[in-house]
């Protein structure tokens, strides 16, 4: 049960290039079982040498254990000196995918489909049914990845298997670069839902965009599933800044927790108490009972 929000900006006026040339996330930390929670469950992965960036909803084992399969990819690349394009990351993520989605199927689907022959040995199902296991199996793994291709480009994307009402959607990597932001978790609805209100566009300013995120997600916290913690990443042309409570201003980071909460009891939504019920009946003058003319 969770939030996490990605949004692109830029970090001069338009018609500067590249653009977008900087993202924000931001994640809730809130994590519960059947019999416990804790509200320091992290949710957001960095590698700076990379410039990768992540938030994860969903099972988070598998989300810590697919952004090691692309650190792995990338770092790959990189050492083969070639350029990073978006073709070459989009590629790198939907094999982490399909590595992660591969061993589990391995390891957590395949022992059942194996029959016992006569003899005592086991031997492996039809092909068709292995076929039917494999189309209908999935990871329940949610991530948004920043990260910038060779010319400073700004990349956001949105990894899972998500479904319509035909079943499971065929692609796992969806490119979130227009209008530019992407939600995942439990509260993605009111998030999608503010930030479509803000009108969020890839060539807001950093500091804007994060304010949309921040609301987004004050927002999305209006959620029972998701807590009131945050967890930000702001990264710019000049490096990446990680805001925590324990961190809440990062040197050098053009945006801080105490900005962002002060922007909000300026600009967020108001309070309608105001318009709440007001009696009508008028206050009985003093000396008289009620019916004395």
């Amino acid at each position: 049960m969770t939030i996490g929000i990605g949004v692109l900006c830029s970090s001069k006026p338009k018609p500067h290039i590249p653009r977008p040339d900087s993202f924000v996330l931001m994640a809730d930390t809130m994590g519960s079982t059947t019999t416990d929670s804790t509200s320091e469950l992290h949710k957001m992965w960095i590698n700076r040498e990379l410039n990768l960036y992540a938030v994860g909803a969903g099972s988070l084992e598998y989300s810590g254990e697919i952004f090691a399969i692309i650190e792995s990819e990338i770092d790959a690349i990189r050492k083969t000196n070639q350029p990073i394009t978006h073709s070459l990351i989009s590629t790198s993520l939907n094999k982490a995918f399909h590595i992660l989605k591969s061993q589990h199927f391995q390891w957590d689907v395949m022992p059942q489909l194996f029959i016992a022959t006569a003899n005592g040995s086991l031997q492996l199902g039809n092909e068709q049914l292995v076929l039917n296991e494999w189309q209908k199996y999935g990871v329940n793994l949610h991530m948004l990845v920043g990260t910038f291709d060779c010319t400073g480009q700004a990349y956001l994307y949105k990894i899972g298997q998500f479904s319509d009402e035909y079943g499971f959607v065929p692609k796992t990597v969806f490119l979130s670069e227009f209008p530019g932001y992407a939600t995942i978790g439990s509260g993605s609805a009111n998030a999608d839902f503010w930030l479509k209100y803000r009108d969020h566009v890839l060539w807001n300013s950093v500091e804007r965009a994060a304010y949309h995120a921040f609301e987004a997600k004050k927002m999305a916290a209006k959620s029972p599933t998701v807590n009131d913690e945050i967890e930000i990443a702001v990264v710019t042309p000049e490096g990446g800044y990680h805001i925590t409570k324990n961190n809440p201003e990062p040197s050098g980071c053009p945006v801080s927790l105490r900005e962002l909460e002060g922007t909000f009891r300026r600009l967020g939504p108001r309070s309608t108490l105001a318009m709440e019920h007001k009696s009508k009946v008028k206050p009985l003058t003093s000396g008289k009972s009620a019916g004395q003319p």
